[in-house]
C-alpha cells in the first residue's frame, strides 16, 4: 500500500475547484492546512484508516506540498473532496459556493466516513 503525495490530493481538489492556474485562489499553505485537517478527521472517524497511517500515534503530519501524506492512496479522492468543501465553504456569502461545498462534503462522507 503506497502513501499518496500531498500534491496529488491538492491537484485533484484544484481540478474540482477550477483553480489550476497560478496564481491560485487558495494558496498551497491553505490547501495543506485543509489537507491536514481532513487527514485528522479521517483518522479520527474512519475505523480502517488508522491502519493506513504511517506515523507514530496515528497522528498525521504534513510539512510541504511536495511531501507525502500519512494515508494510503485509496484516500486521495475523499480527501480531495474534503479540500474542495473546505475551500468553497470559505465564501459564505456565495450561495452557489455553499451548495457546492455541501455537495463535496457529502462525497467525502460517503467515501471516507
Amino acid at each position: 500500500m503506497s502513501l499518496v503525495a500531498a500534491k496529488a490530493i491538492v491537484s485533484a481538489a484544484r481540478d474540482t475547484l477550477s483553480d489550476a492556474t497560478i496564481p491560485y485562489r487558495w494558496s498551497d499553505d491553505v490547501m495543506l492546512y485543509f489537507l491536514l485537517d481532513g487527514e485528522m478527521l479521517l483518522v479520527t472517524n474512519h475505523p480502517e484508516s488508522q491502519y493506513d497511517v504511517a506515523v507514530t500515534n496515528s497522528t498525521p503530519v504534513l510539512l510541504a506540498i511536495n511531501g507525502t501524506t500519512t494515508v494510503s492512496d485509496r484516500w486521495k479522492m475523499p480527501l480531495a473532496h474534503y479540500l474542495a468543501s473546505r475551500a468553497l465553504s470559505e465564501n459564505v456569502d456565495a450561495a452557489e459556493d455553499m451548495k457546492k461545498a455541501a455537495s463535496e462534503y457529502e462525497l467525502f462522507k460517503a467515501e471516507a466516513l
